[in-house]
């Protein structure tokens, strides 16, 4: 019998070790992950108010929110370049409203000043109307007219200023004058054509 040349009872050779876990650094969203929402809003915002600022005082309220999520979005680090641009057209919006607000409150001042001083001439205009006899029967004051009838006599039953007399001279008949009595609110106008003071024509006009 040969003999067993193998050795016996020969020691396992070890296992190999585990390969060291490494750590996984958590995931974390990055900053501007929390959202843009300021910057963007005081972007838009600007923008609008930028090009409304036309409306005067009816703007500033969009311009101001403007400014507030500018600054707003500044403080925390959120898109810079928007909060910025939202900032800067918001804040020259600010400036335009206000602008245009106080030349409107001028120009609203200025138009109810209009309004009131040609209420205040219509007015008058009724009160003298009314005074000079503005329910004046000019048909039967205008049969009443004869010729001969001397001026004093005939605008004393006119009880009207004449309006827009014009006067001539001529070598033949003298002195003539001619007047318009009465006026659109009346409702028709007398024209009396004076020769040396006394009535010598007259005309009707009915509006």
């Amino acid at each position: 019998m040969e003999p067993n040349n193998a050795p016996q009872n020969q020691p396992e050779s070890p296992a190999p070790a585990p390969a060291p876990v490494q750590p996984v650094a958590p995931v974390t969203a990055p900053a501007s992950g929390n959202g843009s929402g300021f910057a963007i809003a005081a972007l838009v915002l600007g923008i609008i108010a930028f090009l409304f600022g036309w409306l005067g005082f009816l703007n500033l309220f969009t311009a101001i929110l403007a400014v507030v999520f500018g600054v707003v979005a500044m403080v925390k680090h959120q898109s810079k370049g928007m909060a910025l641009a939202g900032l800067i057209l918001g804040g020259i919006a600010v400036v335009a409203s206000l602008i245009f607000g106080m030349f409107q409150l001028a120009t609203l001042g200025g138009l109810q000043d209009a309004a009131k001083e040609a209420e205040q001439r219509a007015s008058q205009n009724s009160q003298s109307s009314s005074a000079t006899g503005e329910e004046w029967d000019f048909k039967a004051i205008y049969s009443q007219l004869t010729d001969g009838m001397s001026k004093t006599d005939a605008e004393a039953l006119l009880e009207k200023p004449g309006e827009g007399c014009s006067e001539s001279t001529s070598q033949y008949t003298g002195k003539i004058e001619t007047c318009t009595y009465g006026g659109y609110k009346d409702g028709g106008s007398i024209t009396v054509t004076y020769t040396n003071d006394k009535v010598s024509g007259k005309s009707k006009y009915e509006y």
